[in-house]
């Protein structure tokens, strides 16, 4: 059974890839990308949400990362650069959205990493 988390996203596109069940995605999280979807109008693909402690070190995540408390998705726009997709969410941001948003980074060529957990960071972008 598919649990719909928000009007565009499923518990299952959050879940651990290697298929352990790991899907407690942070409320937060799920609102952000959904409100990322919402703004560009295409959808959002989830490239790594939820990661369970053995995924995250499989991945080459770091130990405390917060995929392994649902507090983190890296997310892709097909046709979409993460320059491109960084500057939406940056811009997004300064105009008052995505207040939960405590971490953002480019991993990769297409991918934008979104976070709300709490360590302790010097800024919030990091694109």
């Amino acid at each position: 059974m598919v649990v719909d988390l928000s009007k565009n996203f499923s518990r299952y596109e959050f879940a651990c890839k290697c298929g352990c069940g790991f899907d407690r995605v942070h409320p937060e999280i799920v609102q952000m990308v959904q409100e990322v979807r919402d703004e560009i109008g295409e959808p959002v693909v989830i490239a790594s949400g939820c990661r369970c402690e053995a995924h995250n070190k499989r991945v080459g995540g770091v130990k405390d990362s917060a995929h392994t408390t649902g507090e983190a998705a890296d997310i892709y726009v097909d046709g979409m650069r993460s320059e491109e997709l960084g500057r939406i969410i940056r811009q997004m941001y300064h105009r008052g959205k995505l207040r939960p948003l405590t971490y953002c980074y480019r991993p990769g060529y297409r991918t934008v990493h979104i976070g709300r957990d709490r360590k302790p960071r010097k800024q919030i972008f990091n694109l």
